[in-house]
């Protein structure tokens, strides 16, 4: 797993040079050690999902599942798995909308299960600018037109959340 100082490396590039050059540093990594962070970025729009759809839980089986494959605790087919089924959570939803549901309410719950299902996700090259994006997507629909840069800006806000917690974690943990 990380360490400090490769959370502080990449809050380091966040803050001095930009979100899309912290997450040009995440694509290096391991794909283990970014399944914390997008886990996380999934987990902080999971609220619009479950307004909704309560009692699915998909979604978050598939953050969950992100989580535990982060500890080494369950092979990659479940987390395969556990990405398709928040797919097709995402992709029912979208249906739903698509039959007459109101847009307010299907669209963002619709790319709240995508961002899960991305976050589990092996097999995306884009992978980790991709999560904090369909994050962003999600609240970005939730509450309305907010500007062109939109997407960039919730994701530097989702990345540096992640990143103070993770660095006041390993700070306590490790002594610092």
């Amino acid at each position: 797993m990380c360490s400090p100082n490769d959370w502080q490396a990449v809050y380091s590039v966040l803050s001095e040079v930009g979100v899309e050059e912290a997450f040009a540093v995440l694509r290096g990594w391991e794909f283990s050690e970014k399944c914390e962070l997008l886990a996380s970025v999934a987990e902080s729009v999971l609220p619009i999902w479950e307004a909704v759809y309560p009692d699915d839980r998909r979604p978050r089986q598939a953050i969950d599942a992100t989580f535990a494959y982060a500890k080494g605790t369950i092979s990659k087919d479940i987390l395969a798995s556990a990405s398709k089924s928040a797919l097709e959570a995402c992709a029912e939803c979208s249906r739903v909308f698509n039959e007459g549901g109101d847009f307010d309410t299907y669209v963002p719950a619709a790319y709240a299960a995508d961002t899960a299902a991305a976050a589990a996700d092996l097999y995306t090259d884009d992978w980790p600018d991709r999560v904090p994006r369909i994050a962003a997507d999600a609240l970005f629909w939730r509450d309305g037109s907010l500007g062109g840069d939109f997407r960039w800006e919730m994701s530097e806000q989702l990345l540096r959340e992640f990143l103070d917690e993770k660095i006041k974690r390993t700070q306590v943990r490790f002594g610092d």
